[in-house]
Parts: structure tokens; sequence; C-alpha cells
């Protein structure tokens, strides 16, 4: 058989030389080859000098010092989503969104929603229609800076001259506001100025109105009553006890306006959760005295007979014999003026706790007594008021100006009472002077007996050099033929 030519050739020695096939020059190591032109720079050969000390030197790349991009700086950081169950949310061809309908039946039938966007997540909230006032609206940002815009260059979008237009705020009102006639009183409300008054304003004048309608909103008012103290008080005791008195002011407003409904479910709310918290003593007593005369008006003769008792407490409190005498007149002329007949109970405890002050001392028998709930304990908590608001408010109430001396008595501080260990309460008589104003007290109240016994008691225990002697010896004999 012929050889087959195309058989490789035998290796030669030098094919175990696995560096080159190129000749290698005699005693020259490989290591010390010169290299060609075209290798790359991080193998070129260095000259023969040694480098300058301190010169950069070019950085040799290896897998160790590649660069690698961090997370924290990427575009685009990781998203927290919910861990709990979710509701998705689509938006349909004409942008309308439909909320699921376990979502629906929470909700109220005309629920209103503030949607805003915030940290990269769109947020939705359902709101109080009362509570819409408070929002900053985006479309009112955008009607603002349109109406600025135009009248810094005077002409509107067609270029005619623009005249400014007052605003007009849109309010909340019931349809029976034109049916019924029946209007809030926002003077009466605000006898002396509050922060956030407008705001306060709105919302009682918006509460009025969901009180006219059939049925009334009583648990929606009371709902705004908490949001508007919450919201509107500022944490200064001065003005946060007349915010409370002013939502006091408006609810005996609306029960005495509107009869058509039973509204005694404020005023027990205001006896339990308000009322209490006036820090003003002051202004504690008189809302208590407007409490009692409307409850005497609408025939809630119980829940009077529960504010006397509280305003006795308060007054018992006092030491100066002009604040007693304000707070005495206060709750007899708002007796009289709700022209009530009263009942049995009543009458005999406004007696007895109005002539105590002329024929003391008097022991209160302990059945008598009252009692209070803790928040409504009055106590040195309550703030003095001070002298100009006291002034002011009594010029809006009606009540006569009242004297420098006059200013100085009126004070809050422990009751000056001797309490024996039965809780049996000692009060002690006033002034001649006061005591004569108590007897005609008395005498306006048709309480004929009482003023009797109370100016022949006054008449016994005054001295004889006393100036009002015959004064007080007069007014016996003439109320002996009553």
């Amino acid at each position: 058989m012929a050889e087959n030519n195309n058989n490789p050739p035998e290796p030669s020695q030098n094919d175990n030389n696995p560096i080159s096939e190129a000749p290698q020059p005699e005693n020259n190591p490989v290591s010390k080859a010169p290299q060609p032109e075209n290798k790359p720079v991080s193998v070129a050969t260095q000259p023969e000098n040694e480098p300058i000390s301190g010169a950069p030197q070019p950085e040799i790349p290896t897998e160790q010092t590649v660069e690698k991009p961090e997370l924290d700086k990427l575009d685009q950081p990781k998203r927290e989503l919910p861990k709990i169950p979710v509701e998705l949310l689509k938006l349909t061809k004409s942008g309308s969104i439909t909320l699921p309908k376990s979502i629906r039946e929470k909700l109220d039938e005309k629920q209103a929603f503030a949607f805003w966007f915030e940290n990269d997540r769109y947020m939705l909230m359902p709101v109080k229609e009362y509570e819409i006032l408070d929002l900053k609206l985006a479309a009112d940002i955008q009607r603002e800076k349109k109406r600025r815009a135009s009248e810094s260059s005077g002409t509107d979008a067609s270029g005619a001259k623009t005249k400014r237009k007052p605003r007009s705020k849109s309010k909340s009102k019931s349809k029976a506001q034109s049916t019924s006639g029946l209007q809030p009183e926002l003077s009466r409300y605000f006898p002396y100025s509050i922060e956030n008054q407008e705001k306060l304003q709105d919302g009682i004048e918006a509460s009025f109105y969901k009180l006219l309608e059939t049925p009334p909103k009583i648990d929606e008012v009371i709902e705004r009553i908490k949001y508007m103290i919450i919201n509107y008080g500022t944490g200064k005791k001065t003005n946060d006890s007349r915010l409370k008195h002013t939502i006091i002011l408006f609810v005996i407003d609306a029960v005495e306006k509107i009869r058509d409904h039973d509204l005694t479910p404020l005023l027990h709310y205001l006896d339990e959760k308000i009322v209490g918290l006036i820090q003003s003593a002051y202004l504690y007593e008189q809302s208590l005295i407007f409490l009692c005369g409307t409850a005497l008006k609408i025939d809630q003769n119980q829940l009077a007979f529960s504010f006397l008792k509280k305003i006795f407490k308060v007054i018992d409190g006092y030491k100066e014999n002009f604040t007693i005498m304000q707070g005495l007149k206060s709750i007899t002329k708002t007796v009289i003026q709700a022209d009530k007949p009263l009942t049995e109970e009543f009458q005999l405890y406004l007696h007895k706790n109005l002539k105590k002050f002329v024929v003391g001392p008097e022991i209160i028998e302990e059945s008598e007594d009252i009692e209070l709930s803790e928040e409504i304990q009055p106590s040195e908590e309550r703030e003095q008021i001070e002298p100009d608001e006291e002034r002011e408010l009594n010029e809006a109430m009606g009540l006569s100006e009242l004297s420098e001396e006059q200013e100085q008595s009126e004070a809050m501080d422990q009751a000056e009472l001797d309490v024996q260990e039965e809780q049996n309460i000692f009060h002690y008589p006033l002034n001649t002077d006061s005591s004569l104003e108590i007897v005609e007290l008395l005498e306006d109240l048709q309480m004929y007996d009482g003023a009797y016994d109370s100016a022949k008691s006054l008449l016994e225990r005054i001295e004889v050099e006393d100036v009002h002697v015959e004064s007080v010896r007069a007014k016996v004999n003439a109320l002996a033929k009553k």
C-alpha cells in the first residue's frame, strides 16, 4: 500500500518550545525580549532611568478595581409596597374611578375625599363637609393665581380692562333657611374677639342650619362642635374659655328658637362634656346660668335644677361680697326672664341658697348638698378673668359697667368655708347692704315669706348704730303686709 503523503510531518525538536516559533538570540532571556510597538500600554517596557518619585503611575485595571453601580445611586429606589390586603383602583377610559363595593358600603352617600400627591404616592382621605373649609384646595390656589395675574395686568384674556369683584364664600346652608325664616345671631355668640373667629363663624352658621333640617342633624352638630373646639382652640386659657362660651351661646340660642325639634340632647352634651372645661371662673358661672335659663324655658325642669345646684356650688366658692352678689343677681334675673312656673324642688333650693347669705350661719343638710362630677368641680385651677375682659363681657350682656373697686374684688379662690367631717357646709351672712339686696331679690322672685324672714333676721342681728337700721325696719314692715 502506498504511503499517504498528506500525513503531517513529524515535529522537530524545536516544536516543544511553547514560546515562539521565531528563532531566539543566544543568551537572551525571554523576559527581556523587546516588545513590539503595538503592545498594550499596560505591559510596555519602562525607560531605563528610574521614574521621578511621586509622579502618577498609570493604573493597571484588574477585576478587583472595576467600579460597580451602587443601589443608592440608582434613579429609582426600592418601593415599599403594602403588606396588608389592598383593593385595586383603575381609571376608566373617561378618567373616573369606581370605588370597590366593600369600601362604598362603609362611606356616606355623598362622601368627599381629599386627594393629593406626596412622597411618590397618591393619597386619598375621606373628609367631613365641615372640614373642607380648612383644606387648602388646589383649585382655589389656581384661581387666586389667575386673579392676581389679571389684577397686575389690569386686563382679562381678551385685553379688556377688569374690575375687581368681591369674593363670595360658598357656605353650607340648609334648604330650611328659606322656609323657616330662622337665622343664627352671630353677633350674640361673639361678645368679644376670638382667634380663628371667621372659621368659627362659618362652622356655627352651618351647624345652625343643620339643626333646622328634618330630622335635625344633632349627631353631626355634636361632631362639628368637637371639631371646632379641638381645631380652633389655641391652648390659651382665656381664648379657649371664650371659644367654649361662644359654642354654649350658639347652642342655647338654637335650642330656644327651634321649637319644632327636641334639641335637649345638645344641652346634655354641653353639660357633660363642654361647660366643665371652661377655665375662666366668670365664664364658667355665666355659662351655667345661661344653660339653666334655657332649660327652664323649654320645660326641662330636672336639667334646670341640676344647673342651679352647680351654680350655687360656684358662688359658694367666692369670698368677695361683690363676686357673690353678681352671681346671685345674675341667676335671679335669669329665672325671672324665663317666666316659667318653678317646681317645688327648684323654688325651695333657690330660696334657701339666697336666704343663707342673709341669716347665716346656716347648715345645709348633707342630703341637699351638691354632687358634681370630677370634671366640673370648681377649684383654684379656674382662671380669674381680667378686669377689661369682664367689663367687655358685662357690656355685651347688658350688665352695668364695673367700678375699679368692683373689678379688683373679682376673684376665684378656694371657698372660705369650714367643712366638717360630715361635709356639711356653713355659710356666713354678707354685710347689711348686700343682705338688703338679697331680700329684694327674694321679693322680685315673689318669695315673700322668705324675703320677710330674711329681713326680720337681718334686723335682729345688726347693731342699733347701723345706718341701715331704719331701711331694714321699713322693709320688714312693708313685707309684713304682703
